[in-house]
């Protein structure tokens, strides 16, 4: 059995009253940009065989663009504060 699921089945309607509809919807559109234009699935399965094949096996692993990567450094070196509004600002939040 194939199971269809359409944006509207997965995320909250969009309210046009709302005032936090443009706000909304621009979370919405950059999520789906980023789902859209994502790293290819066969990455991870190339990392995972790598992994099986190792002697050696490390707790973490990571795949990602050098941002997604670099933002996981960024995390732990960088208040909080400062950390969200630097993502804010990369997503125009």
């Amino acid at each position: 059995m194939l199971l269809t699921l359409h944006q509207e089945d997965i995320h909250s309607p969009l309210n046009e009253s709302s005032p936090y509809h443009v706000a909304y919807k621009h979370s919405l559109d950059t999520i789906n940009d980023h789902v859209d234009s994502g790293g290819n699935p066969l990455d991870v399965a190339k990392l995972v065989v790598k992994i099986i094949e190792s002697s050696q096996t490390h707790v973490h692993y990571k795949s990602g663009s050098f941002l997604q990567k670099f933002s996981i450094v960024l995390k732990k070196l960088l208040p909080d504060t400062l950390y969200e509004k630097l993502l804010m600002n990369h997503y125009k939040l």
